[in-house]
């Protein structure tokens, strides 16, 4: 008994089976399967996204930073104690450090050593120069004195050359008469004008005496008028010791307002980043502590060093991603860096090299709360130019 052979129908292929057929003829050829070829095809078109995707984009790590506040000391001293440590958050006001007063107590008590000193001084030389100004001016009316008595004596003196020169005149006029009487002889009228001649040279002579005797009494009294009634020293050494004592005081003065900053305080309120340690020496404006806000107010990008600076404009907007989400808005170019930088230390590539960039600074939106330090990622548009 033979079988009965069955009906053999020709199924038409539609173009979704070919494709299939050819799809996994394409996959016994690599080796893969459907499932394994579709990772393959997503993976190389989300590589070309990324590569091709990118172009109109400035992709850059960044931090998130803030200026820190430094506090000089006004005086060189030594640190005499710390009140903060690193790490630690103060209020505006809060004490950082204080310094030693040794040096200053040390200065002011010379101070007040020299004023004393000074002030004693200026005393004794003031005196002295009004001793020596009253002791001129009674030398000087002893003599003026002197020159009086010169004068009343040379006119006392001077009685007896006028008596005995008109007792000359006298005389000599009787021996004429008698000359003239023939009672007298001419040897006579000789001797009698020679002593009227004498009597005359020396009335003559006391009269000069007076005279000069006079010009000296006048000279002195017009010296004298002209005499200062203070010493002549005296007001230009007493402007010299007041300015003098006037610069210590101002030096005594700024020494007291610089024992009252030796105890430095916080400016505003911050992170201790930076203090000095106990017995540290400190020059007069060298920083003693620094602080850092708790938020940050800048944000630094380091771009690729192979960017050009025209690529990047300030004022233009930039995408900050952080992985808190605590930024929604975009950031403004404040500034570029000139020159190629060294990225901080928390920005590092994946082998953990680190990351030389063009610095960015960019500006804080007032909705982002960002602590300093935190990473950040960075996008700037290209398309824009």
């Amino acid at each position: 008994m033979s079988t009965p052979k069955a009906s053999t129908a020709i199924t038409p292929i539609t173009p979704a089976d070919r494709f299939r057929r050819r799809l996994e003829a394409f996959s016994d050829r690599i080796r893969l399967q459907p499932v394994g070829l579709f990772v393959f095809l997503a993976s190389v078109g989300g590589l070309m996204f990324l590569q091709f995707g990118s172009l109109n984009r400035i992709k850059a790590p960044a931090v998130a930073t803030a200026r820190a506040f430094e506090h000089p000391s006004d005086v060189a001293s030594v640190v005499a104690e710390v009140h903060v440590k690193v790490g630690e958050f103060v209020d505006a006001g809060a004490p950082l450090v204080t310094l030693s007063s040794r040096d200053l107590n040390r200065e002011l008590a010379a101070i007040d050593a020299e004023l004393d000193r000074m002030e004693k001084r200026s005393v004794l030389e003031l005196a002295r120069l009004g001793e020596d100004h009253r002791q001129e001016l009674a030398g000087f009316a002893d003599r003026l004195e002197a020159a009086k008595r010169d004068l009343e004596l040379a006119r006392a003196v001077a009685v007896e050359p006028n008596q005995k020169a008109e007792l000359a005149d006298a005389q000599e006029a009787e021996v004429k008469a008698g000359v003239a009487a023939r009672t007298r002889r001419a040897d006579d009228l000789f001797a009698a004008a020679w002593q009227r001649g004498l009597a005359k040279a020396e009335r003559a002579g006391a009269k000069q005496r007076i005279e000069a005797e006079s010009k000296h009494v006048q000279a002195l009294e017009s010296l004298g008028g002209a005499l200062p009634t203070s010493p002549t020293l005296e007001r230009a050494s007493a402007a010299l010791y007041a300015a003098e004592l006037q610069l210590l005081r101002v030096r005594r003065s700024e020494v007291l307002e610089d024992l009252q900053t030796l105890t430095v305080v916080a400016r505003q309120p911050g992170r201790v980043a930076m203090v000095l340690q106990r017995g540290a020496a400190v020059l007069k404006g060298a920083s003693v502590a620094s602080l850092v806000p708790e938020r940050a107010d800048e944000i630094v990008a380091y771009v690729s060093a192979d960017t050009s600076p025209r690529q990047i404009e300030t004022d233009e907007p930039a995408t900050i991603t952080d992985p808190f989400g605590a930024c929604d808005e975009p950031g403004h170019v404040i500034r570029v860096g000139a020159t190629v930088e060294e990225a901080p230390g928390q920005i590092r590539s994946f082998l953990q090299f680190p990351i030389h960039g063009l610095p960015v600074y960019i500006t804080v939106p007032e909705s982002c709360d960002l602590g300093v330090g935190q990473l950040l990622s960075v996008e700037f548009d290209k398309a824009l130019r």
